[in-house]
């Protein structure tokens, strides 16, 4: 039986093993951090919003039933005040982004995902700060926009900059900063799994980054408790419950899914062309972001259903079409009391509707402003969704007897045509409103969207998979350094950094100075293999003794790092020093004499002569 003394030391010994399966500890750590991170994003927001909305403007936007607030007092409406919000918003932010952090603009998630692949998942201690900041400016401002993208650059930076921290390597630090994003989404939509799985696969068209599934989904659970913990385990929406009505209601899902495939082309074409021309027009960045917000308050003006984050509107689609009605100009338009073809009338308010929320949120996020796709690209599904379930319900009602379930297949539809995200897609959706049962029409919907909308993406960073991605150029090298044997390559290894067990640290200094080497590989009497010893890893104190310390070297080695053997690949090699935090591996004979070692230079000339040589050959 484990108690908790025992499992405390356990972990303890866990942190400080140089091992692969470190990483699994140090995801727990970062879905810690980013759990309570997002819970305080997610209370900023909510806060900003309210004032800015009930306070300021005197309207109640609304919100998902698993974010709902309570409005207790009688509000006055002040059009002016509410077309200035999404200004002032985009203006601050502007600034923000302008003169802080000029990375923390856009869109966070391709950010994200240019980051993981051309920086190597390398991210500014003060991008995090700024991204929170410049995204409660635009959400609470009106702004168009989602609040996965900038928590996802938030987590991911958590990871990344708890990787530095460590002074962990570049494969460790990218796992950690996707864990970092994986932790932040679960916990902000309460959906573990299906961040886990976003965290991955959003990065390729047609790919998954595998070796940090695990690390994501460690990461993402233990986000989604924290956060639980303290606000509580609702679903973010609320909807009566649903079901797949038979198999005749394929032929609707499948026009629901030619349908996300034309509105998703038409988003995607508009938001980079706002994006282009945004990029174009010689003005500063903040000018730019705050033309966006003048547009997105004209918009807002027309119907508030448009703007903002939009869970409110997309709430009162779930709970039937006596909730769609709102006091906007364009409600008030198309759904009076006494129209008489009410359905088509509605039908047009919702079409206006997605149009419109297309161009607020290209001109929010295009322009330059700090925010997501995600959550639009939820809204504009459902409201599509909406659409071809409400067509169906009033021509076919005894085939398609409620059109509520078509919202929920057209918010994971239309985000996995315009992601390239399918399962992610799915699961998040599913998640988000606990509608597991319609996993058969979301895979359908999904899979048609996906296959007719590989021509456009929403996200331009993501690479087709990992032969183009940066972050896997030493994965190309491994299927011919798989066939490359130690002793058939290398005619003899290195020797010079090889001490006795008995050597003492003051003269291991000494030989450090004269041969510039920090890492040691220590041998026995009998000149076995027993570990590596490291000054690199020696605390402040420990190197301030070393030039009189007579303590032997071998009380302060690693003995976690395995030896080579000469009939080994040198992509074992290989995955030892991407793995381990040393610079050398040893190489042993079949007794564990050890023979010498190899470092990355010699398995990188082992590898061009090889190349070379089949070059010639061609």
């Amino acid at each position: 039986m484990l108690n908790s003394k025992t499992f405390i030391i356990k972990l303890r010994q866990l942190a400080k093993a140089r091992t692969p399966k470190r990483i699994y500890f140090y995801s727990i750590i970062v879905g810690i951090i980013s759990g309570f991170s997002a819970l305080g994003f997610f209370y900023l927001v909510s806060l900003a919003e309210n004032f800015t909305f009930i306070t300021l403007a005197g309207i109640d936007m609304g919100a998902a039933a698993g974010e709902a607030h309570s409005v207790h007092e009688t509000l006055t409406f002040r059009p002016i005040v509410f077309f200035l919000l999404p200004v002032i918003g985009a203006l601050i932010s502007g600034l923000l982004v302008y003169y802080l952090a000029p990375e923390a603009g856009g869109a966070g998630t391709d950010a994200m995902i240019e980051c993981f692949h051309e920086r190597e998942g390398l991210v500014k201690t003060r991008t995090p700060f700024v991204k929170t900041l410049a995204t409660i400016s635009i959400l609470s401002g009106g702004g168009s926009a989602g609040k996965e993208g900038p928590i996802s650059q938030v987590g991911s930076a958590i990871g990344s900059l708890f990787a530095q921290y460590l002074g962990l390597g570049e494969r460790a630090r990218r796992a950690l900063f996707l864990a970092g994003m994986a932790g932040a989404l679960g916990a902000i939509f309460r959906a573990p799994i299906g961040a886990a799985i976003t965290a991955v696969e959003v990065l390729y068209k047609e790919d998954f980054e595998s070796d940090s599934l695990i690390p994501c989904i460690l990461s993402s659970i233990t986000g989604y408790f924290v956060f639980t913990s303290i606000h509580g385990m609702d679903h973010i929406f609320q909807l009566p419950a649903q079901s797949f009505s038979g198999w005749y209601s394929l032929f609707f899902y499948t026009a629901l899914g030619l349908a996300c495939m034309v509105f998703g082309a038409f988003f995607v074409k508009m938001y980079h062309s706002i994006n282009k021309i945004s990029f174009k027009i010689n003005l500063p960045f903040y000018i730019k972001v705050t033309i966006g917000g003048f547009l997105v308050g004209c918009i807002g003006l027309i119907s508030y259903d448009s703007i903002g984050s939009g869970f409110g509107f997309l709430q009162k689609l779930m709970e039937g079409e006596s909730n769609i009605k709102s006091g906007s100009l364009l409600s008030g338009i198309f759904l009076k009391n006494n129209q008489e073809n009410h359905f088509l009338s509605l039908i047009i308010f919702l079409l206006a509707v997605v149009i419109l929320k297309i161009l607020a949120t290209s001109f929010t996020i295009g322009t330059g402003g700090s925010g997501g796709v995600f959550g639009p690209s939820l809204v504009i599904g459902g409201t599509i969704g909406a659409i071809v379930g409400l067509t169906a319900n009033h021509y076919y009602p005894e085939i398609v007897p409620s059109y509520i379930p078509f919202v929920v297949v057209g918010m994971g539809g239309f985000f996995a045509g315009v992601a390239n995200a399918p399962i992610a897609a799915m699961i998040m959706v599913s998640e988000l409103t606990g509608s597991y049962e319609l996993l058969a029409p979301l895979s359908i919907v999904s899979l048609i969207a996906i296959i007719f909308s590989n021509q456009f993406n929403i996200y331009p960073g993501q690479r087709i998979n990992k032969f183009e991605s940066p972050a896997h150029r030493w994965d190309m090298t491994t299927d011919l350094l798989i066939h490359m044997k130690v002793e058939q390559y290398l005619d003899k290894t290195r020797d010079t950094a090889i001490l006795g067990s008995n050597i003492s640290l003051r003269k291991t200094y000494k030989i450090s100075d004269k041969i510039s080497q920090t890492d040691f590989l220590i041998k026995d009497e009998t000149s076995a293999y027993k570990g590596i010893f490291s000054l690199r890893l020696l605390t402040p104190k420990q190197k301030q003794t070393l030039p009189k310390s007579d303590k032997p070297v071998i009380d302060y080695i690693n003995t976690s790092i395995p030896a080579l053997k000469l009939t080994d690949s040198l992509s074992r090699g290989l995955d030892i020093l991407l793995n381990y935090d040393t610079d050398k591996v040893a190489v042993v004979k079949e007794n564990d004499t050890l023979t010498g070692y190899l470092t990355f230079k010699d398995i990188l000339h082992a590898y061009h002569k090889m190349v070379n040589k089949k070059s010639v050959k061609k």
